[in-house]
């Protein structure tokens, strides 16, 4: 239990419950992360050990390690409900061929940052193949959805007011997004919008393109913009609304606020960028550079990253030896370190298993579960293995190595790996509360061809049943 061990001092927890603790990047780092006290943060009657404010750190699902390879239930209408043959869990269909009287596909939101969901899971978002993205209402309890309606024309579904983007993590109705240049934010509660900052006042004669915004729980927005294309983007700004104060990395001229950087990126432009819940650290891509790299927007510091994979609360995921179900986490208080979530390893290894992870129910503090969607590759003929093919959320609070299982996800692709029709299989999405899921899924193939000739998807969200809520 060494590593678990290891893993409750990089995340600074103590049991259940985390200490806060502010920690400074450095060039050696020993401070534990800063995180949230689950009896500060309005634990429910659950406890501190089970929940950290209303979102969970263990799940009511089975953890066992067999192989459960089933045929998927028959499918109702939009707006039906299945259930998991093996697990009894809610499966939301959320669309259908008639949602737009078309043949299209319908998936998860296509874009890199994936706050797809309000801070309280009554808001969230998916797309269309023809890349439209679609808001949509969810009562949590009943677990019923709808499109989100147009108050200026009654009967008429809203359209997508910005182009994301994503929910805001202080606000249960506002939404972050762009106008060309311009961040702004528009309020589901009036169907309002109402601009934020233009970034052309940050960096003067700026043009071109603008990659997404994203907003911290302390109130911190990132955006990404400028050059005529992703990868050609030169910088990365964070602004603050409280205090209209704003920072300015550029990574092709090497510079921070118009000072030379200590260690220089040399890149072609920003790829892409995530910032963490905590809304402390910024990790980023650039083009031409190998690995990744993070800004910590406490101390301004700007380093190399040596991993990547889904940001949580100071901390990240990222892949381990060989098997794409051994799931690690390094903090960037140590980001060196990194700790091994799974033990044992599955048996056998199977180096064509394929996995997917979001970790945006970070939204309290350090601790909440990895959520991971699975998918074999066209080519793996090996045995089935437990979690082939399914969501799952996979421990990090350090107590325990678990994995609990919630669901198949019942895709099927025979075309080649990694196109865009195979990896769009299986990229999951998780409510900031920790309670749904949002996931695609061809149904093993059945539910007909879209306009380009493969099988269509339709979008899902499935229920995790968890001591917390709704």
């Amino acid at each position: 239990m060494k590593k678990l061990a290891l893993l409750l001092v990089l995340l600074g927890c103590s049991g259940g419950a985390a200490e806060p603790n502010d920690a400074a990047v450095s060039d050696a780092p020993t401070e534990d992360v800063a995180v949230a006290d689950a009896s500060d943060a309005g634990a429910t009657e659950a406890g501190p050990s089970e929940c950290l404010g209303s979102v969970p750190l263990t799940y009511d699902a089975p953890t066992d390690r067999d192989p459960h390879q089933v045929a998927p239930p028959t499918l109702g209408p939009a707006g039906s409900i299945v259930k998991d043959p093996v697990y009894g869990t809610s499966i939301l269909r959320l669309t259908d061929e008639t949602t737009l009287k078309t043949t299209t596909s319908f998936r998860v939101a296509n874009e890199f940052w994936g706050n797809d969901w309000s801070t309280d899971a009554k808001l969230f978002y998916i797309q269309a193949s023809s890349s439209a993205f679609l808001p949509y209402t969810l009562d949590p309890k009943t677990l019923t959805a709808a499109r989100v309606q147009d108050m200026a024309n009654p009967g008429s579904p809203l359209a997508m007011p910005l182009a994301p983007g994503g929910f805001s993590r202080t606000e249960p109705t506002i939404f972050y997004g762009l106008t060309g240049l311009v961040i702004k934010k528009f309020d589901f509660a009036t169907q309002v919008k109402t601009t934020v900052v233009d970034l052309t006042t940050i960096v003067p004669g700026a043009t071109g393109y603008a990659l997404g915004v994203q907003q911290g729980q302390n109130g911190l927005l990132a955006a990404s913009f400028g050059g005529p294309e992703q990868d050609k983007m030169p910088y990365i700004v964070t602004y603050d609304p409280a205090t209209q104060t704003s920072h300015v990395l550029d990574v092709i001229t090497n510079t921070f606020d118009g000072k030379p950087l200590a260690t220089p990126i040399n890149g072609a432009g920003v790829h892409t960028f995530k910032l963490d819940a905590s809304g402390r650290y910024l990790e980023f891509m650039v083009a031409g550079t190998s690995g990744d790299w993070f800004w910590d927007t406490q101390s301004n510091i700007v380093a190399a990253s040596n991993s990547n994979g889904s940001i949580g609360w100071a901390a990240w995921s990222h892949g381990g030896k060989g098997d794409s179900y051994d799931w690690n986490i390094s903090t960037y208080a140590a980001p060196d370190a990194s700790v091994d979530l799974v033990m044992p390893l599955l048996s056998p290894t199977d180096k064509l298993a394929s996995s997917s992870t979001s970790w945006q129910n970070s939204s309290s503090g350090a601790g909440a579960p990895l959520i991971v969607e699975t998918m074999r590759q066209p080519t793996d003929t090996g045995p089935w293995r437990a979690w082939d093919g399914e969501v799952i959320a996979v421990r990090t609070d350090g107590v325990s190595s678990e994995v609990w299982r919630f669901a198949h996800n019942w895709n099927t692709y025979s075309g080649t790996t990694y196109s865009d029709n195979y990896y769009y299989l299986y990229i999951p999405r998780v409510s900031q509360n920790g309670w749904f899921v949002i996931f695609d899924s061809n149904w093993n193939g059945t539910l007909g061809t879209d306009a380009t000739g493969v099988p269509r998807t339709d979008a899902f969200i499935v229920a995790l049943p968890n001591p917390c809520g709704p």
